[in-house]
């Protein structure tokens, strides 16, 4: 048909991605890693690897590979996990700041309950031992998704202002627009884009 036609995909940085990495080279658009975290502590603490040096050690290798065979590489990156403070998050913020160059965008949000997660299971003892605390109003109870404040001094709004912070300081106006224009919709500046970083549950939070 002589058409042009790529696509994205998702995959885990631990995953078996080093079977299929090089039959994606110019087929491949976009690859999205879900790395949510480069902290170890936070990382063990939502059970996302039992080995945080391996799993960061696979991340800056997938990254790598990836990028270099032209395949945009996106990132998830979820700020305001439980007992989140400082510290973890300059762990995250080092960890991207080192690996920037084969890093193309991120995505970043704050912690959000969804129903039937396994994360609800450990709420309890993490609101018990940080002080954590699931948010309600009529709008989160109306679509089944619950704002958590990470601890007593870091909320849900500190959050989405730091993943805010991250989406500006590592991504480009065209890079990021440029592949994300189909779910942004169209903007005409660069101002626009501050649209896709506001997280709508900040503001519709009583």
């Amino acid at each position: 048909l002589g058409l042009d036609i790529k696509f994205m995909a998702s995959t885990r940085v631990d995953s078996g991605w080093k079977k299929y990495v090089d039959d994606l080279e110019g087929l491949c658009d976009q690859m999205h890693f879900g790395l949510e975290s480069g902290s170890p502590e936070i990382l063990l603490r939502m059970k996302k690897t039992s080995s945080p040096k391996k799993y960061l050690e696979s991340a800056k290798l997938a990254f790598k590979e990836f990028h270099k065979r032209g395949v945009h590489v996106a990132l998830n990156v979820l700020t305001g996990f439980c007992g989140e403070n400082e510290k973890t998050l300059h762990e995250t913020e080092d960890f991207l700041e080192e690996n920037r160059g084969n890093i193309d965008s991120i995505r970043s949000h704050p912690l959000i309950l969804f129903p039937g997660s396994p994360f609800g299971h450990d709420l309890k003892k993490f609101c018990k031992r940080f002080g954590s605390r699931m948010r309600n109003n009529k709008y989160s109870e109306k679509i089944h998704a619950h704002p958590i404040d990470a601890s007593s001094s870091f909320t849900f709004e500190d959050a989405a202002l730091y993943g805010r912070g991250l989406m500006r300081k590592f991504n480009s106006f065209e890079k990021f627009y440029g592949y994300y224009k189909w779910l942004i919709g169209p903007v005409n500046s660069k101002k626009g884009l501050l649209f896709f970083g506001e997280e709508n549950f900040v503001k519709l939070l009583d």
